[in-house]
């Protein structure tokens, strides 16, 4: 099908429409990502422009629908690791654009102050210079509300940040995410007993 459907769930399951397979890789080879090539993140190669990516767990294979590059701002962005055969993920939200998260990340690393996963596996697993980040999609601003703008995208962030965690496995320690904004989880196991 030619639809073009929006990557981001809106509920924990398959990536994109439960009754389509347009999330699921297709065999055009044109990219949506694209690399200005004159920021930091570009002209070093730490923007990846595949936009397939995978669950590393299940090997399922997604790709970005929607035209992203690191100027991107308001995305859910997927941090991999370059390092031949390594499976590790990070899943991300930021406001900011991409070339300015990538650049947090790469500080945070350098300085110690990043999160546990993340800063274990980019200086004592592999090297920081192996990080990869790829936008996935974009919260568009009539997906929020127009009254509370910024708070609302903010909360849109990451709540389909956490739904990716769930949806890509990224949970350590399948992947490099330590915490879930909202524990899913714990809530049904909560009801349980209370």
């Amino acid at each position: 099908s030619d639809n073009p459907i929006s990557i981001v769930p809106d509920s924990v399951g398959i990536i994109g429409d439960a009754d389509s397979e347009n999330s699921r890789v297709t065999t055009d080879t044109e990219s949506p990502i694209a690399a200005c090539g004159s920021c930091v993140t570009c002209k070093k190669g730490f923007l990846n422009t595949d936009p397939v990516y995978y669950n590393q767990v299940t090997g399922e294979q997604f790709r970005v629908s929607e035209n992203l590059n690191c100027k991107s701002t308001g995305i859910l962005y997927l941090i991999r690791c370059a390092h031949e055969n390594c499976p590790f993920q990070y899943v991300g939200q930021t406001i900011n654009s991409v070339n300015t998260r990538c650049i947090q990340h790469r500080s945070g690393i350098r300085n110690g102050n990043e999160p546990t996963f993340v800063l274990h596996h980019f200086t004592k697993v592999h090297e920081p210079s192996e990080l990869r980040i790829t936008p996935l999609c974009m919260i568009k601003s009539e997906d929020v509300n127009p009254d509370t703008k910024r708070k609302s995208l903010i909360t849109a962030l990451k709540e389909r940040e956490d739904n990716l965690i769930l949806n890509l496995n990224t949970l350590f320690p399948y992947g490099l995410n330590d915490r879930l904004e909202k524990p899913y989880y714990l809530t049904s196991i909560e009801k349980e007993f209370m």
